[in-house]
């Protein structure tokens, strides 16, 4: 998100205009100290963060207006969704497939059945979901062990984060000769 959004002059131009920004970084491999940790923990449940990266948009209240998580295709694609989160109902509207109108920044929540629309927004109440993309690992019975969502560094990064959430040894192809 940093790289593709969040560093961009696209970006800094729409936030100078419409945000103030603060950024609360929960690193998984930096060290921290006890009370910047107790901190990010007191933010997370606050604001019941479950996946990364979660923007939480808030008004001058204090109020929360919105949320957005990762939108793919830059900085442009990713305004259009803020704009949406902290502007629900506004913008611009499309009928989908099943005939109800959505966001178009919602769209690909909204376009489905009633029956798997249904069944997604139950899934996500179960389970606490608060921001896109989330990911769980479920045991057997349905109970969550851990959850992960969208990690910088491609496939391999977020294999490794996940085996090691789930305490799962990598099985890495020995070198012929070795």
């Amino acid at each position: 998100m940093h790289e593709e959004v969040f560093s961009t002059k696209e970006f800094a131009t729409w936030a100078g205009k419409n945000v103030v920004l603060l950024e609360v970084d929960f690193p998984q491999n930096k060290k921290q100290s006890d009370e910047r940790k107790a901190q990010n923990k007191e933010l997370q449940a606050t604001y019941k963060i479950e996946g990364y990266p979660t923007i939480v948009f808030l008004d001058a209240e204090g109020k929360e207006v919105g949320r957005s998580g990762y939108a793919p295709g830059g900085p442009k694609a990713w305004i259009k969704e803020a704009e949406a989160a902290m502007n629900p109902g506004a913008g611009d509207a499309k009928e989908g497939a099943n005939g109800k109108v959505a966001a178009e920044g919602d769209a690909w929540r909204t376009e489905l059945p009633d029956e798997l629309a249904k069944q997604n927004k139950d899934l996500a109440a179960k389970y606490a979901i608060q921001g896109d993309p989330t990911i769980l690992f479920l045991d057997a019975k349905g109970e969550k062990i851990e959850q992960s969502g969208y990690l910088e560094g491609g496939p391999a990064t977020w294999i490794a984060d996940a085996e090691k959430k789930l305490g799962i040894k990598s099985k890495k192809k020995a070198k012929k000769g070795s």
